[in-house]
């Protein structure tokens, strides 16, 4: 698998990179829960940056399966982002 392209940048910032996500639009997630800002690279190569994301939602977006329905359902919508630079 090749490595995740903003390993670095969260390396260096203390945020933790978490998994390659099994999904076909979502193919990475990371988490920095002492900002609660969840992480999420799309297949497309896009990242976003979701705030004020409790560590339980974290947690059940690593362990589901079905990470491109958890995300429209559970994380979409329901917290502000920002789109990170490429």
């Amino acid at each position: 698998m090749a490595p995740y392209v903003g390993y670095a940048t969260l390396a260096s910032t203390g945020r933790v990179r978490d998994m390659y996500a099994e999904a076909e639009t979502i193919a990475d997630i990371g988490y920095d829960e002492t900002h609660e800002k969840l992480f999420v690279r799309f297949a497309d190569g896009a990242e976003h940056m979701y705030v004020g994301v409790p560590p339980q939602v974290h947690r059940s977006f690593a362990e589901t399966d079905g990470k491109d329905r958890f995300f429209r359902e559970e994380v979409s919508g329901c917290y502000p982002y920002n789109q990170l630079p490429a």
